[in-house]
């Protein structure tokens, strides 16, 4: 029978205030954590699915704008959160060598780990200043677009909307033999993984001296009030962690 949350936090405070090894057993693996920024990936593409220079622009505006709030920014096909934007222009007048152009982003936000869920969807509609040439009518629809973009990324993704969490594990096996570390990965992983709330774990790095492995966890916001590493210690003792101070 599954503990509930109140219950695992209870025999938290146990195990910490009473030292009573048989809520958490005394273990050679400590394990720490730390928070973890979420990984946003964006992309922006024309109608026929392509980069442009239009939409490599408003795409970058996009991605400055995450940086700035202090998401990881990677192009990566699992991100915690994605950012799709799609991206058209018209000419709408010429008038000899002058140029003037309408753009379009159609911008979505989404969180891939809950079911695709929606964190938001806005259409932008703008219009450069006249400039000669096409490419530098183009930059002037760029330079509309792009505030338009960035401040509707900033205000729409945030860990609070997505809902989710991040955090680095890091696991030290100070009196593991280098014979049992490969299966003990592979178990905590799998040990994670099938705790009610995660949403993905994955190991990210390892070092054989000393021998310390780091874990990306991800999982819902408030599913952990007694802490991820607390609760993973006291749902699967057979792991024997033993956690530590935090970073």
């Amino acid at each position: 029978m599954k503990k509930s949350i109140p219950a695992i936090a209870a025999a938290v405070a146990v195990a910490f205030s009473t030292g009573c090894s048989t809520v958490l057993p005394v273990s050679s693996h400590q394990a720490r954590a730390k928070e973890d920024a979420l990984r946003v990936a964006v992309f922006s593409a024309n109608a026929e699915g392509k980069s442009d220079a239009l939409s490599a622009a408003v795409g970058r505006a996009a991605r400055m704008a995450l940086a700035d709030k202090g998401f990881r920014v990677e192009e990566t096909e699992n991100p915690d959160v994605r950012v799709s934007l799609g991206v058209s222009h018209r000419e709408v007048n010429r008038a000899g060598d002058f140029v003037l152009m309408e753009g379009e982003v159609a911008a979505r936000a989404t969180v891939p780990s809950r079911e695709n869920r929606s964190l938001g969807e806005e259409r932008f509609k703008e219009r450069g200043a006249r400039a000669l040439g096409e490419s530098a009518a183009l930059d002037e629809l760029s330079k509309a677009l792009e505030p338009k973009v960035a401040e509707w990324t900033a205000r729409t993704v945030s860990a609070d909307a997505a809902g989710i969490r991040a955090e680095t594990v890091v696991v030290s096996y100070a009196d593991a033999s280098a014979r049992r570390v490969p299966e003990f990965k592979t178990k905590f992983v799998a040990a994670v993984v099938g705790t009610p709330g995660v949403r993905s774990c994955s190991l990210v790095s390892e070092s054989a001296a000393p021998p310390v492995a780091e874990y990306r966890v991800v999982y819902d916001g408030g599913a952990f009030p007694a802490g991820l590493v607390n609760e993973i210690a006291v749902r699967n003792p057979d792991l024997n962690l033993r956690p530590g101070v935090p970073f």
